[in-house]
C-alpha cells in the first residue's frame, strides 16, 4: 500500500458565510499547527445545512485501486453541533460527523472513508461539509484540510511473479536493475 497527500485546489461550491479553498490549503499536517485564523465559516442559523464542497487536484499517477480516503480538518466548533463531511469518489459516500473541538481549542480531527475506487473516481475527488448551525451563536471555524490517499499502484510491465515470498508489486529491481526491464528470474 502508498499513500499521498492531497490539498484543496478549487470551491465548486460554498454557501457558507465565509470561505473558500485557498483559505484551507495550507502546506501543513497533523499535528504541527495551521498559521493564522479560520478561513471558512458557517454561522448562526441562516447556514444551517448549507455545504461548501472543495475539489482536490490528483497529483498521485498509477493508481491500481484506491482503498482508503482520510480526511484531516483543522477546526473548532462553537454552540453548534458537528458538521457533518463526505466524500465523492464517482457519488458521494454516507456523511459522517466531523468531530470538531470546541470553540478557542481549535485541534485536528479526521474522517475515514473506506472503499474501491479507480484513478478516474482518485481524479475527480471532492470532500463535502454540510454545516449544523441551528443556534444564534453556533458556527464551524476551519483552519486547514488535507486528504491522505491509500492506494494500491499499477504493477509496471515486466517481471511480475512473487519472488522467495516478496510480493511482485514490491520488488523494485533486482540488483540494481528496474523490474520493467526484467522478463524472468532464475527461469521464473
Amino acid at each position: 500500500m502508498a499513500t499521498g497527500i492531497l490539498r484543496p485546489n478549487a470551491t465548486v461550491t460554498n454557501e457558507w458565510y465565509i470561505g473558500n479553498h485557498t483559505g484551507v490549503d495550507e502546506d501543513v499536517t497533523q499535528p504541527n499547527i495551521p498559521t493564522g485564523y479560520p478561513d471558512d465559516w458557517a454561522s448562526d442559523p441562516s447556514d444551517d445545512n448549507e455545504i461548501i464542497v472543495m475539489g482536490f487536484p490528483n497529483t498521485i499517477d498509477d493508481v491500481d485501486e484506491v482503498t482508503n480516503i482520510t480526511v484531516w480538518t483543522y477546526g473548532e466548533t462553537m454552540e453548534a453541533d458537528d458538521p457533518e463531511i463526505s466524500v465523492n469518489m464517482g457519488g458521494y459516500e454516507i456523511e459522517q460527523q466531523c468531530n470538531l473541538p470546541p470553540f478557542e481549542v481549535p485541534n485536528w480531527t479526521f474522517n475515514s472513508f473506506n472503499g474501491s475506487w479507480t484513478q478516474a473516481n482518485l481524479d475527480a475527488l471532492q470532500v463535502r461539509f454540510t454545516a449544523d448551525t441551528p443556534s444564534k451563536y453556533g458556527s464551524h471555524d476551519l483552519w486547514c484540510i488535507y486528504v491522505v490517499v491509500t492506494y494500491d499502484a499499477v504493477v509496471p510491465e515486466g517481471y511480475g511473479h512473487d519472488y522467495m515470498g516478496v510480493p511482485a508489486a514490491n520488488i523494485g529491481s533486482v540488483s540494481g536493475v528496474p523490474t520493467g526491464n526484467i522478463d524472468k528470474i532464475k527461469g521464473v
